[in-house]
């Protein structure tokens, strides 16, 4: 079995220590790098080249939001992964635009850690409930200032019924399969019409269709 290369990026050297044992505990995880800071993590992310990038989003100096959008630069590919302990919609939602593929909070056990492994393996955006909670409270209570829609050509009104129950639900951080159990769907027919979705509104990803359904008010205001 091909090992996860993972670099890891936290200020406390004690929660990163703390990590490392926690992921060493799987033969197909492979640690090869980790730094205390941003520039350190971009220097790392050059010359080790790593698959997976477990980061802080709030570090002093270059904070993981920055470092997130120059590890993409750098490398597309990468798959990072955001870690906090802040109940900060601002931060998520930057984190989420700075191309993270997944949302944890620190708090959380190391199978919240390896459900978004296999979620972003699947090209799926992970958010822990609690993350989605933060995201989805944050729409309802600060609003989306920045937003300017009027650049968007295409209109979200050629989604049908369905496809927007869909995204309403990919936004709250529901899988494929918990979509599917509760539209009474199968998961092939949900995934179906995620790509058609994404086709639709010109995005790339799951994580801009979210950036795209915050904008766009896509949620119904729903008791979380």
């Amino acid at each position: 079995m091909e090992k996860k290369r993972i670099l890891i990026v936290d200020d406390h050297q004690m929660f990163l220590d703390g990590l490392k044992l926690v992921l060493k505990q799987h033969k197909n995880i492979e640690i090869i790098g980790e730094a205390l800071n941003g520039p350190r993590a971009l220097e790392l992310v050059k010359i080790l080249k790593p698959e997976y990038i477990i980061i802080d989003i709030n570090m002093p100096g270059l904070n993981g939001i920055a470092t997130t959008e120059e590890i993409k630069k750098i490398c597309p590919d990468c798959k990072v992964i955001a870690l906090t302990m802040v109940d900060d919609f601002v931060s998520v939602n930057q984190m989420l635009k700075a191309g993270a593929n997944a949302f944890i909070l620190k708090n959380t056990g190391a199978q919240e850690l390896l459900k978004a492994f296999e979620m972003i393996d699947k090209d799926e955006l992970y958010m822990s409930s609690d993350i989605s909670e933060i995201i989805m409270k944050g729409i309802y209570t600060l609003g989306q200032p920045d937003v300017q829609k009027s650049k968007r050509v295409v209109s979200h009104d050629v989604l049908t019924h369905r496809e927007k129950e869909i995204v309403e639900h990919v936004t709250r951080g529901l899988t494929n399969t918990e979509i599917a159990n509760l539209l009474f769907l199968s998961p092939a027919t949900v995934k179906t019409h995620r790509k058609n979705i994404l086709a639709k509104l010109n995005l790339n990803n799951t994580a801009s269709l979210v950036r795209y359904a915050m904008e766009h008010e896509l949620i119904s205001d729903q008791k979380i």
